[in-house]
């Protein structure tokens, strides 16, 4: 402050001659905390009085600026032309600060900058945010509602040290499990608030694990707070990896509108399931379902699985060796595009000639 004082009386031929300080070469700045408006007052009146931009500051104890924006912009230009040396200091912004601003100050000094960014900034934008130490408070715009995903969120939340406001975000764009564990997790540790107006989240794996994907569905109902539920949607045609001890939950999910499954394939990789629940799953995709069918099924409730593509591995049991006919047969072929093992069977009971 005293020297943008020298310097700007210095600059009224009232109080010095107008050849005063023309030949200026150096000031030594000693303000232990530096106010940003002050500095680059005092560099344009240096200018003034020289007539050019050859005097050089020189910050000997300062171990932080504070400004705002206008005035780093100014400081930056100074800096460009080696008036100053903005290096170790950290950056303090009042007021709010654009993406492409606070990553000019990012590549200026190794110290830590503290502002807020702009709100108007968009996903895209943010993510081009440099360094990884600094304290940005950073809102999502309302424009990005909808059409972000867990990695955009992700990697904003790696640009810097202060909770990431997710008050205007409503649903998460195409998204894998593993972004979305990730997410979960810095919302659980309080690297985001206000994540509770979630409402639908869309899955973009090709192969989904129904355990990882209960997982994520639970997380995220517990961030949307009690009685609240986040609903998620898969990719069409994707793949459901679940075991028999896993369908009653994935239906259930699905009941409760925490699951949308509609085309996808859903493969029973662990176990043997019930007729009842081939059923139950053949009913709530379009997909195929393949399958192993629990051995002791009876022919009886065989023929009552829902004929389609799906590939159910079926095998008729030895209490039905002697008792069933040929039309019955016919009909759990139908309900499957395996082949079905009956070498149990050893006689049918009376059909029609064109049946058998």
């Amino acid at each position: 402050d005293n020297i943008k004082t020298l310097l700007t009386a210095g600059n009224d031929t009232d109080q010095f001659t107008d050849t005063s300080f023309a030949s200026l070469t150096g000031v030594t700045v000693s303000d232990e905390t530096l106010d940003g408006s002050d500095l680059a007052d005092a560099i344009d009146q240096a200018n003034s009085a020289t007539g050019d931009t050859s005097v050089v500051f020189t910050i000997s104890a300062a171990t932080t600026i504070e400004g705002s924006e206008e005035n780093f912009t100014a400081l930056l230009t100074d800096d460009g032309n080696n008036q100053i040396d903005i290096d170790d200091q950290n950056i303090s912004v009042s007021g709010t600060i654009s993406v492409d601003n606070a990553n000019l100050l990012d590549l200026a000094t190794t110290g830590t900058i503290t502002a807020s960014i702009d709100t108007d900034e968009t996903v895209t934008e943010l993510k081009t945010l440099t360094g990884t130490t600094h304290a940005y408070t950073i809102v999502i715009a309302a424009g990005d509602a909808t059409s972000s995903s867990a990695s955009d969120l992700n990697t904003i939340n790696e640009k810097t040290t202060e909770a990431v406001d997710l008050t205007n975000v409503t649903a998460l764009a195409s998204s894998s499990l593993s972004d979305l564990g990730t997410l979960a997790t810095a919302i659980g540790n309080s690297e985001f608030d206000n994540a509770t107006g979630l409402t639908t989240i869309a899955v973009s794996d090709g192969t989904v694990e129904a355990d990882a994907l209960a997982a994520r569905i639970d997380s995220f109902d517990t961030i949307a707070g009690v009685g609240e539920t986040t609903a998620m949607t898969l990719a069409s045609g994707a793949t459901i990896n679940v075991s028999s001890s896993e369908i009653a939950e994935m239906l259930a999910d699905e009941t409760a509108n925490r699951l949308t499954i509609t085309d996808q394939n859903i493969t029973v990789d662990s176990g043997t399931i019930s007729v009842d629940n081939a059923n139950l799953l053949d009913a709530t995709t379009t997909g195929t379902v393949t399958a192993s069918i629990t051995t002791t099924e009876t022919v009886d409730e065989l023929t009552t699985l829902t004929a389609g593509s799906n590939a159910y591995t079926i095998v008729i049991a030895g209490g039905d060796a002697t008792g069933s006919t040929a039309a019955e047969f016919t009909t759990i072929n139908a309900a499957t595009s395996v082949a079905i093992d009956a070498s149990a069977v050893t006689g049918l009971t009376s059909d029609t000639a064109s049946n058998i």
